[in-house]
């Protein structure tokens, strides 16, 4: 007892923390070395090789978007055949999730691309037509630079590139077109990316005039969105390095003349017909949505993304807000995405049972758990995808003033996190019973038991107005922790916090 004493009181709380940690990390060490005896050491080991790890599947989720990308782009398969790929993507372990996450980026970028019958063409010729479309791209740079005429262009060296490579007049046409920004060229496709921009912008302002827990996450899904817009300009663009970060800090702006001023300085440095046609795109996309007046419009034009969680958030708020009406969104029951369908299911379900669609059930949709789970600070960083694969594993339930969540001493393998109400956190019984502390929504309980298999350390009670709670499978849990070294940590800090407060 002495000596644990020692050890105790030489111990800082948040080291006690890690330690608690570590040990569990070292009971399921993964890799084929054994695992250090001193537990500081295990954790650190554990945390640089869970990094590792992250970046290799990183990797492979890049591999497979790139053979997707080339299946697709080959004319070998179709967007409804790509899970011809299912052996791919067992061998690359990607799961059903990041398979999901890689058909939105395909969708994102080469969105009149996929199922353009025109691309049904050889690899052979294929390859034909991107070199010729690399040396006239080439020529056109030079030829159609900022102050150059269109008279500039010499025909009879054009005519002799596609005696070169082979190409028709047919297909030269449709080249040029791709290149200087034609229907289904790299032109369609930074424009959108602007389109993005704009109705992304547009829609956060409306949303930061009235934060929620739903609104925020719409919010971040559109922010997300943004960037990835605005990182395919600033790459895809031959521009300046400081005319790149102008590009990037202004379109970055939620002020509308800021972005349209960036992208109008794009015509120094880019082909005059594609900064035109750039600038043409933000000025439509600024004037529909200047023409969306309530944030109930911008929601319902939201709905149309091809992005499935914008689309299942937009939709989820259009039903909160009592816009929704069934004869305009049943098209949403054969969505192509589980989480749409979902959601269109919950919100059809307040249709049929003539109940206002504001009433509270006790059972969640997964876009209302994943929503709950983001507020949650430990979960707040996560990607949708992977917000959606823990809503799956959770399941909800109500519980009334003073009802037991978990008992002291009994076996537990689950996490609570709280979406509404309160809880108390007690040892003891009967008049030895005392209040070791209290847990409001947002606040998750139970981790120790599952971070270390074991008896419940204490009671959870519902507080005085009940508590509705998610249960988290103790799998799931230690799967996110394993993956995800940030979110180890704030369960570090939480310990550590609640170790002070025991000790106070």
């Amino acid at each position: 007892a002495a000596i644990y004493l020692a050890r105790r009181v030489s111990r800082s709380q948040r080291a006690f923390a890690e330690e608690t940690l570590a040990r569990n990390i070292v009971k399921r060490w993964e890799w084929q070395d054994p695992a250090p005896k001193n537990l500081h050491e295990a954790f650190l080991i554990h945390t640089i090789r869970s990094k590792e790890t992250q970046k290799s599947a990183e990797r492979s989720l890049e591999i497979y978007l790139e053979s997707v990308r080339e299946a697709l782009a080959d004319g070998l398969i179709t967007r409804n055949e790509v899970h011809r790929l299912e052996a791919l993507r067992d061998q690359l372990q990607i799961k059903q999730a990041d398979h999901d996450k890689v058909m939105s980026a395909l969708d994102e970028e080469e969105r009149a691309l996929l199922n353009d019958p025109s691309r049904q063409i050889s690899a052979e010729k294929r390859l034909q037509l991107e070199n010729y479309a690399h040396a006239l791209e080439h020529y056109l740079e030079s030829a159609l630079r900022p102050g150059a005429s269109a008279a500039s262009i010499d025909e009879a060296l054009v005519a002799k590139l596609r005696t070169d490579y082979r190409v028709t007049p047919q297909e030269h046409n449709t080249v040029l077109e791709d290149i200087l920004g034609g229907a289904r060229g790299i032109g369609a496709r930074l424009s959108e990316a602007v389109a993005v921009v704009e109705r992304a912008a547009h829609t956060v302002v409306a949303l930061e005039q009235a934060p929620s827990p739903a609104h925020d996450f719409l919010k971040d899904i559109l922010e997300r969105r943004r960037q990835r817009a605005v990182d395919t300009l600033a790459k895809s663009l031959i521009i300046k390095n400081e005319q790149r970060g102008e590009l990037i800090s202004g379109l970055k702006s939620n002020n509308p003349a800021e972005r349209a001023r960036v992208i109008g300085n794009l015509k120094q440095s880019i082909v005059p017909m594609l900064a035109d046609r750039l600038l043409l795109a933000q000025r439509q996309a600024c004037e529909r949505e200047n023409n969306l007046v309530t944030l109930s419009d911008k929601l319902a034009e939201r709905t149309r993304s091809i992005d499935p969680y914008e689309r299942a958030l937009a939709l989820y708020l259009t039903g909160q807000i009592g816009t929704a009406q069934e004869s305009s969104i049943a098209h949403f029951e054969s969505d192509s995405h589980e989480v749409v369908r979902d959601t269109f299911s919950k919100i059809k379900s307040k249709f049929m049972s003539a109940v206002s669609i504001n009433t509270k059930a006790i059972s969640l949709s997964t876009v209302e758990k994943m929503i709950a789970l983001r507020s949650t600070p430990l979960f707040s960083r996560l990607e949708p995808e992977s917000l959606d694969r823990l809503a799956r594993a959770c399941s909800d339930n109500a519980f009334a003033p003073g009802a037991e969540l978990c008992h002291d001493g009994e076996n537990g393998d689950e996490v609570f996190i709280l979406v509404e109400g309160s809880v108390e956190i007690v040892k003891g019984d009967g008049v030895e019973r005392r209040l070791l502390a209290t847990e409001k929504a947002g606040g998750f309980i139970g981790e120790l038991a599952v971070l270390d298999p074991g008896p419940r350390s204490a009671t959870v009670l519902a507080g005085e107005h009940g508590v509705h709670a998610l249960r988290l499978n103790g799998a799931a849990f230690r799967n996110v922790l394993n993956h995800d070294p940030e979110i180890a940590a704030e369960v570090m800090r939480t310990l550590a916090q609640r170790l002070r407060q025991k000790n106070g």
